[in-house]
């Protein structure tokens, strides 16, 4: 994953949760994804969230758009590309 503000790191995403993982920190959500739209929700932070982002397809990678001016200073559009195990 890489974000417009600088950041990078790999998202992990099993069937209901997701994991951030950087090399200062990492992060653990829950996640739904409805209509176009993915929410994370933060786990064990209930001051934080929830993120809300339109999913753009993009020569095989998703791109994350922000729904709100917040989330996009926070943590800027993400592109996640996909990896195979």
């Amino acid at each position: 994953m890489v974000s417009t503000n600088g950041e990078s790191g790999q998202m992990t995403f099993n069937v209901s949760t997701a994991t951030y993982t950087s090399p200062t920190f990492s992060r653990g959500f829950s996640y739904a994804v409805e209509e176009g739209m993915l929410t994370l929700d933060v786990e064990d932070a209930e001051d934080q969230g929830p993120f809300v982002f339109e999913i753009e397809r993009e020569s095989g990678e998703y791109i994350l758009v922000p729904e709100n001016e917040e989330v996009r200073e926070e943590l800027g559009e993400l592109t996640l590309a996909p990896t195979e195990d």
